[in-house]
């Protein structure tokens, strides 16, 4: 929904409540706001169209990068004044991910995310992209490290199931080496013929019957469905994801 926001939070979250969203997650905070509405006129939107927003997207290189924790308790304020659970590291810049070194400073910052979350009331968590799956110098993925040198009680994990098949791994593997850590998912398919091409939800290659059917072992708390490119219009997309998830996966 990136371009369609340019007509406002309330344009888009309306059109999404009344195709039957009731979830949402943010994304895009700045400045304390979210594309101009600060926290009490975005929780007044969603209140106003019914919707909850259980986790957001906070991308804060000041906290993650420069040590500067003030900034991330700040989210942590705004985030419990519209509703948030959970607040996710949703991105990790090229230049901090080159090395083992580099996703263990990652993983100490994670740590210290997930604490300053907790103090507030609030969850944390990490979503991945591909890159997180690319083997460093010396052996070993940025994943790996993610998983083994954060707090597992504190720090969970957002999957990202396009970006895993992506990547060529396997889900099904995290959920059995971690069970319980995955508390929420991405939901986005991928095209039959080309993988770095998504597609509607039902539409692709994922099977998404099947990893559903795991999601107690995943401790799935919240899914998300998610799109970043189209062959139709993004409502269009968006609308038709729906309707495969409420008839094909969620009773």
């Amino acid at each position: 929904m990136r371009d369609e926001l340019k007509a406002g939070l309330d344009s888009v979250i309306g059109r999404l409540a009344g195709m039957g969203y009731q979830q949402i997650e943010m994304f895009g905070y700045n400045d304390g706001k979210y594309f101009g509405n600060d926290m009490q006129a975005t929780a007044a939107i969603l209140k106003k169209y019914g919707v909850t927003s259980p986790s957001a997207h906070i991308g804060l290189a000041e906290f993650l990068h420069k040590g500067n924790d003030d900034v991330w308790k700040k989210a942590v304020d705004d985030a419990k004044l519209i509703g948030n659970d959970y607040l996710v590291v949703p991105w990790l810049e090229e230049q901090y991910r080159k090395t083992p070194d580099d996703y263990k400073k990652l993983a100490a910052r994670l740590n210290r995310g997930a604490e300053l979350c907790k103090a507030g009331g609030l969850k944390f968590a990490y979503h991945n992209h591909a890159f997180e799956f690319d083997t460093l110098p010396g052996g070993g993925t940025g994943y790996d490290i993610i998983l083994n040198e954060t707090d597992a009680s504190m720090v969970k994990l957002e999957l990202d199931l396009y970006w895993v098949k992506n990547a060529g791994k396997d889900p099904f593997a995290l959920f059995a080496a971690q069970p319980g850590r995955f508390v929420m998912w991405h939901v986005k398919d991928m095209d039959k013929n080309n993988k770095d091409k998504q597609t509607e939800v039902g539409n692709g290659s994922i099977d998404f019957k099947a990893i559903f059917a795991k999601a107690k072992q995943s401790g799935l708390e919240y899914f998300f469905v998610e799109q970043e490119n189209y062959a139709v219009s993004p409502y269009d997309s968006v609308e038709k994801c729906i309707r495969y998830v409420k008839g094909n996966l969620v009773k």
